[in-house]
């Protein structure tokens, strides 16, 4: 997880992530959302779904005006999270492989909870299912001791080319 955090670390902080043209996208393609509750210091699960055409879930992720926003879409609804680009925390950059992580405060639309996301990308080494293909996790822990998991892929092409000047 450190490795994926470093890479999308190294696009945020390097302008190269994001096109100036026509607002950045990375496109997350959602393959399972995971609920956990934090009591007495350890995480339980409570709930969760493999994305399906029913869901048909994806998380879209851009900067806009100085502010880092995730577009989460399921079943046609979209909810935002979004923070200023300079509430990243944390970084770790890779040079090793295409990987990196990050930490970022966030607010959400729809009920302005705050919370911390800790986001994750990495190439898959030895996956021939997920061949040309970055996985991504994404853990939101919200105020209310509330964190879900989304767990997805990216193409691995499309993130070189966010990646090109």
């Amino acid at each position: 997880m450190k490795k994926i955090i470093i890479l999308l670390s190294f696009l945020l902080t390097s302008n190269l992530f994001f096109s100036q043209e026509n607002n950045p996208i990375i496109k997350i393609n959602i393959t399972g959302v995971f609920k956990l509750k934090r009591e007495n210091e350890k995480l339980q699960y409570i709930g969760g779904q493999k994305n399906d055409d029913v869901y048909n879930h994806e998380v879209i992720i851009y900067k806009e005006n100085g502010f880092l926003v995730l577009k989460n879409i399921i079943k046609d609804q979209n909810t935002f999270s979004y923070g200023l680009i300079n509430n990243i925390f944390h970084e770790q950059i890779s040079t090793d492989e295409l990987s990196t992580f990050f930490f970022w405060k966030f607010s959400n639309s729809y009920n302005d909870k705050r919370g911390t996301a800790y986001i994750d990308i990495r190439m898959l080494k030895n996956k021939t299912n997920y061949k040309n293909k970055l996985f991504v996790s994404l853990l939101m822990e919200i105020d209310d001791n509330q964190i879900y998991q989304y767990e997805g892929f990216i193409e691995s092409n499309d993130f070189i080319k966010l990646t090109e000047n």
